[in-house]
């Protein structure tokens, strides 16, 4: 398998019913992603039962963040209609989590977002499930708007080099760093 895998099934029931959906499976060279895609007839694309894992080295084509790990998302239900996120159930998990330093990978751990929607706003709630870095606190996307709330704390945040890059986002607080990020998506 040099290229991966890629399968997908079309429903004929849902085409009867004009909200065609897709069923598609991918499995890429240790990145898998699987769910089921429908689009409804008012226009909101509906993903259910999605699975993707991927290495979490891959978000450094994106970003620049020196990152190591195995990022897992699990959600029942993703719904999104005009560029907006109408509904989110589902968790991410980011396992052996490191940080890749100069001087060498600093590991940090294992954590966990689960999100939901509630009435108005994507909520969100970040904890460790075990490491060296302590992270907790929350996630909020409310309209165009978003905040991020953690308290960072552990052996972790006493390593130099990760401490210098903490700084860049969160202030040192007695424990470790509060990291508050808020802004317009």
């Amino acid at each position: 398998m040099i290229l991966g895998r890629v399968s997908w099934q079309l429903s004929p029931l849902s085409l009867v019913l004009l909200q065609p959906t897709i069923t598609i499976s991918v499995d890429w060279g240790g990145q898998q992603l699987a769910g089921a895609v429908t689009r409804t007839l008012a226009g909101t694309v509906v993903v259910r039962d999605f699975y993707a894992s991927f290495d979490s080295g891959l978000v450094r084509q994106f970003l620049p963040l020196y990152i190591g790990g195995r990022v897992i998302a699990d959600f029942s239900e993703i719904a999104i209609a005009s560029n907006q996120v109408l509904s989110l159930d589902g968790e991410l998990v980011w396992e052996r989590a490191v940080w890749a330093a100069a001087a060498g990978d600093v590991p940090l751990g294992d954590y966990q977002l689960v999100v939901s929607d509630s009435k108005d706003a994507l909520q969100g709630r970040v904890t460790t499930l075990s490491g060296a870095l302590i992270v907790a606190g929350d996630v909020v996307v409310a309209a165009s708007n978003y905040k991020i709330d953690l308290d960072l704390s552990g052996p972790a945040t006493r390593d130099p080099e990760l401490a210098n890059a903490l700084q860049l986002l969160a202030v040192p607080s007695a424990t470790g760093f509060d990291m508050v990020i808020e802004g317009r998506l």
